[in-house]
């Protein structure tokens, strides 16, 4: 028996006194003349329902990387955040968010974050602890197909530190993580994923570029779309079952423009992982290759309203060379190398007041195999705590 959707929302709300996230990130106002420390409390409810077949979503060719996409209502997000300012130039944010994975709240960002401002104007600021390596999070309340190939999941969080120097229009980041947040990431010498990353801003454009590395990787290749998403490694690699061992590299770049009530956004990436899979049967080289499109468009209709289109693919490449090469490709579910999954979306949502947003969601996400009509409403409610 299904429980009607505002019992859970009740639950949550009340759950939110307890528990502390907010999905979003949200800078403290260091601009004001204040006495410090100062502290911030706020939630953030984010109550979405998801109607689609009970097929989809189809599985990913992906070796080692599954996704499985929740029906019916959901409440990945919410959760409540504490923010404080300890002194000018030191900070800091914990929050916990409710995952509809593991059915509770989950700790997301715990981060401590150090400022300086130079004469010139530069700021530099040094991040530390668990944060978001990307920013991946985006208005839409449907996963995009980038999060779901990269990192099976809608969230990337890891635990490590980001440098961040921006003067003027451009901004520089450079970051080192352990990699427990992409699957079958491995720590070398402490470090399993690097980023580095440049944005620039100049009115009506911002464009970002980001490249990333990972020098070990060992996931089992096996992909089930029905068993959540794991990050945990195989310590049986290679004889027990079979595994993808190599590294990997990934970049990023999106542009963005706004004039007026009109905006436009493109997005492109590009994974790539090499190695070999191993397993009882043999062992073959592999290459996969998974680049990634998405195209946006919004309008602004009013103040309080705004409509917006989405259009999102992948084309996925494998290749294999050796022993046994065509079975371990068919057991890692990658025997078809070319794949272009795709889908569209119209997304109008309403800020029916600063802190209540309503919003729906139509789709139709396509694969060789047929397409499937996606319908969402989704829910958003910020709230203050208390400062």
């Amino acid at each position: 028996m299904r429980t009607c959707l505002p019992i859970h929302a009740s639950v949550i709300l009340i759950s939110l006194s307890a528990y502390a996230h907010n999905g979003e990130t949200h800078e403290p106002d260091n601009t004001a003349e204040s006495t410090v420390p100062r502290h911030h409390l706020h939630a953030l409810l984010n109550v979405r329902h998801l109607d689609a077949s009970n097929t989809w979503p189809a599985t990913l060719p992906l070796p080692g990387i599954g996704f499985e996409q929740h029906r019916g209502a959901l409440y990945g997000d919410s959760g409540l955040e504490w923010q404080a300012i300890w002194l000018p130039w030191l900070q800091s944010d914990a929050s916990i968010a409710y995952d509809d994975n593991s059915k509770k709240f989950e700790t997301d960002h715990v981060t401590l974050s150090l400022q300086h401002r130079t004469e010139s104007n530069q700021k530099i600021a040094l991040s530390l602890g668990r944060q978001s390596p990307l920013d991946t999070q985006r208005n839409w309340a449907l996963p995009a197909l980038l999060d779901t190939s990269l990192i099976g999941h809608d969230h990337w969080h890891d635990d490590g530190a980001k440098l961040t120097v921006q003067q003027g229009a451009w901004q520089g980041t450079l970051g080192a993580y352990r990699g427990r947040g992409y699957p079958g990431a491995k720590s070398v010498d402490t470090i399993g994923l690097g980023l580095i990353g440049m944005q620039w801003r100049q009115s009506p454009w911002t464009v970002q570029a980001d490249i990333g590395y990972l020098p070990k990787l060992q996931r089992v290749t096996k992909s089930d779309n029905h068993v959540g998403h794991s990050h945990s490694h195989s310590s049986g690699c290679g004889k027990d079952s079979d595994c993808l061992r190599g590294h990997g590299w990934l970049g990023l770049i999106s542009a963005r423009w706004q004039q007026g009530a009109i905006y436009g956004l493109a997005e492109a990436g590009k994974r790539r992982e090499d190695g070999e899979i191993a397993g009882q049967l043999g062992v073959a080289q592999y290459q996969g290759d998974t680049s990634s499109l998405a195209l946006e468009a919004g309008w602004h209709w009013t103040d309080t309203i705004t409509l917006a289109t989405r259009y999102e693919q992948l084309a996925l490449r494998h290749q294999l060379k050796g022993t046994g090469a065509s079975i371990l490709a068919s057991n890692a579910g990658i025997a078809n190398s070319k794949y272009r999954p795709r889908r569209n979306g119209l997304r109008l949502d309403w800020q029916a007041t600063p802190a209540n947003t309503l919003a729906i969601e139509a789709w139709q996400d396509r694969t060789e195999n047929g397409h499937n009509n996606l319908l969402l409403t989704q829910w958003r409610y910020t709230f203050d705590i208390g400062k």
